[in-house]
């Protein structure tokens, strides 16, 4: 009779524990947490609390990391406190996370919700993947969303799967606003949302009930400093002494390792005690990189259409050699000044601006077609003791760079 004793105390004991799963997600609806429960989150929340191969622990430690920036995303847009724990859901706070259907950051979002709430996203810069960015971002979606739904479990699915997608699945439950009516009509990969929140929230809010310790993840004392051109990590890294990998992670907005520059000063982060060595050399960045016979940035430009939008693809090149020894007048030292695309641009213009053939202009910038996108960066090869007046042309707007080119 042992064996059989044993047993029963063993599924007894479960039993009191599933209960205690149900318990403290029904003390959490006091807190402004709308009560939901089923096997699925009592299954989840299980899963948590075992914290198998600390990824609990990780998370909780990655909470601790991030929670500040979010929490002033939250409150700035008047948002409950629970909606932290959306992303804890989503990813496990991974601020690199892609997803197979193009979302990014630990939230996550995809392009179109990015560009809807104002994230640069192109070829050198990600903001999805910045913290601050994007949960701003994301804060002012759950905001429109709720003001749609006016509840918080459709709100944080329809973040998920979308607003349109959450939306057919309400017809299917017959028009249904009980959302244990809507969930039965979600399939499996869209209950996830919901259900990893809840477990998340549950298992978090009480972890010390569960006894789990977060994961302690050194974070170093950064600062932000500013940028008048772009600047390489490689260089940062030999005149800084910082390694590429701490600026990819203290950066990691920013593609192809490189700090880009749009006309306008950039922000990036480097360690809080590099920064008075940088404001140093600031000034004497520029000449470092540009007066040289030979450019310091090239790059191989791609352009590809898909579903409508165009993507730009801007690499460095492996190998730097400067430009054909055709394109150097003998004796004049050169340097690269760099332009932003504006709308209306074309070759003609710009060529004929800033003194140089077309054939140039694509062959400086790795361009193969006769595209210009705006708001891209294209360079050109000018005389160094020309360089300032070059760089006004950046300001211009198209009239008096037509104007400009008919004079010359």
């Amino acid at each position: 009779m042992k064996k059989p004793i044993s047993l029963l105390f063993f599924f007894s004991s479960l039993g009191l524990f599933a209960q205690g799963f149900s318990d403290k997600v029904k003390l959490l609806e006091q807190h402004g947490i709308p009560y939901f429960y089923n096997n699925d989150i009592e299954k989840a929340i299980d899963k948590w609390q075992q914290n198998e191969n600390n990824l609990t622990s990780d998370v909780l430690g990655r909470s601790v990391t991030w929670f500040r920036e979010m929490e002033v995303a939250q409150k700035t847009n008047g948002l409950p406190w629970f909606i932290k724990f959306i992303p804890a859901a989503n990813t496990g706070y991974n601020n690199l996370y892609e997803g197979l259907d193009g979302s990014k950051g630990m939230w996550p979002l995809n392009y179109s919700i990015g560009k809807k709430y104002n994230l640069k996203q192109n070829s050198f810069i990600d903001e999805r993947r910045n913290v601050e960015a994007s949960s701003d971002a994301a804060c002012r979606y759950l905001s429109d969303l709720h003001n749609i739904y006016k509840d918080w479990l459709k709100t944080i699915t329809a973040f998920r799967i979308g607003a349109i997608r959450l939306n057919q699945v309400i017809r299917l439950a017959g028009n249904s606003l009980e959302f244990k009516d809507i969930y039965e009509h979600l399939n499996a990969d869209e209950r996830e949302p919901i259900v990893q929140f809840y477990a998340a929230v549950t298992v978090m809010y009480f972890r010390h009930d569960f006894r789990l310790q977060e994961t302690v993840f050194p974070k170093i004392a950064t600062d932000t400093v500013s940028n008048n051109l772009p600047i390489p990590y490689t260089f940062l890294e030999e005149k800084l002494q910082i390694p590429i990998l701490t600026l990819r992670e203290l950066n990691p907005q920013y593609n192809s390792d490189i700090v880009p520059w749009f006309g306008i000063p950039g922000y990036f982060r480097i360690p809080a005690e590099k920064k008075a060595l940088y404001l140093s050399i600031k000034d004497s960045i520029e000449k470092d990189l540009t007066v040289t016979n030979e450019p310091p940035l090239q790059f191989d430009t791609t352009y590809e259409v898909k579903d409508s939008v165009v993507y730009i693809s801007v690499k460095p090149k492996e190998i730097d050699h400067g430009p054909p020894a055709a394109t150097i007048d003998s004796g004049v030292n050169k340097v690269w000044v760099w332009y932003r695309v504006k709308s209306g641009d074309g070759f003609y213009t710009l060529s004929d601006v800033f003194d140089c053939t077309m054939e140039q202009m694509k062959t400086w910038n790795g361009i193969r077609n006769n595209n210009l996108i705006a708001n891209t960066l294209v360079k050109f090869y000018v005389p160094a003791d020309k360089l300032q007046y070059y760089k006004t042309i950046n300001g211009m707007n198209l009239t008096q760079k037509k104007e400009l080119a008919l004079k010359d």
